[in-house]
């Protein structure tokens, strides 16, 4: 555990995270119900945890457009658990605009089609579900900014400012203010990325056998909360050799055999994932040519049509 010892800067962090919590909470109510980025397609994945209490079979569309049930499943059972609490039996669905600008018509800026004696306040039923799982996205944003600030006083332990600049960056950046306050899957793949990132930090810094263990975790979840994240495996993998390579000999082999109780623990987060896709025939991925995309992002291939890979990896 990596945080600050100052007694300043631990006040400094609860007042960090009620300034988080009272902006997500402003900007989830402000945001009009399912205008956010494909938010259509993660809500229909939550509600469907938390009604049929199971996830949807491979290849399966739960809507027509922006559907997202080939997702990693992390953060749509992190939502779906308080959501399960809500009545949605209301037969409220989005109407889909059909003059948005993205459309043929290429008129109107709505993603839907408002009713407002429905979404208004107070919520009740699926708005009021849709603002639930939303308030779990504000939640996970704040793990977010704790494991920031660790991993900025891992590499920063003399320089407060620095960590403290990081943080505070972080909770007004317009982009991650946005993404804590929707119903998606990027705020726990960006917190997944800063718990990692922390991993890494501190396996560099001064490798531990218990280091290399909470990596393997690190990435299994990693990978559990969105296939893009893949991208981290070639860098946290330099991370690790670099810290077998600088070891003692004594301390080398006791890496070693954690490296393999890290790789087993990483695969019992997320292998069980890839053998359920692999077992429906949709590709370990989840998409017929998820294998291809991969190997693009990790070379960075992205190009031209790489980037309708990945595209469909995501």
């Amino acid at each position: 555990w990596t945080m600050p010892a100052q007694g300043w800067e631990r006040r400094a962090l609860v007042a960090v995270l009620i300034v988080h919590v009272i902006l997500g909470a402003y900007y989830s109510v402000t945001i009009p119900a399912w205008e956010a980025n494909d938010e259509i397609g993660h809500f229909a994945f939550v509600r469907y945890l938390a009604t049929e209490h199971r996830l949807p079979p491979p290849g399966t569309r739960l809507v027509e457009e922006n559907d997202e049930s080939r997702q990693p499943p992390l953060y749509y059972i992190l939502a779906a658990l308080p959501v399960a609490l809500v009545n949605m039996n209301d037969g409220v669905e989005p109407h889909i605009n059909p003059h948005m600008f993205w459309g043929p018509s290429k008129s109107g800026a709505n993603r839907v089609i408002h009713d407002c004696a429905c979404e208004n306040w107070p919520y009740r039923g699926t708005i009021l579900a849709l603002h639930v799982a939303r308030m779990v996205s504000v939640l996970i944003g704040a793990v977010a900014l704790v494991l920031t600030l660790c991993a900025a006083n891992q590499a920063f332990p003399d320089q407060p400012w620095i960590r403290w600049g990081a943080v505070l960056t972080l909770l007004l950046w317009p982009q991650f203010r946005f993404a804590t306050a929707i119903v998606n899957n990027d705020i726990m793949a960006a917190t997944a990325g800063a718990g990692l990132t922390w991993t890494l930090l501190r396996l560099a810094t001064a490798p531990r056998p218990v280091d290399v263990l909470a990596l393997g975790g690190a990435i299994g979840l990693a990978l559990l909360s969105k296939n893009s994240t893949l991208a981290l495996l070639p860098v946290t993998s330099l991370v690790l050799l670099r810290a077998l390579l600088v070891a003692s000999p004594a301390t080398r082999r006791e890496l070693i055999l954690c490296t393999l109780g890290a790789s087993l623990l990483g695969l019992a987060a997320v292998g069980w994932w890839y053998l359920r896709n692999l077992g429906a025939g949709v590709g370990m991925f989840g998409g017929a040519y998820s294998l291809r995309a991969v190997l693009q992002i990790l070379t960075y291939g992205l190009a031209d049509e790489g980037t309708s890979g990945l595209t469909r990896l995501q």
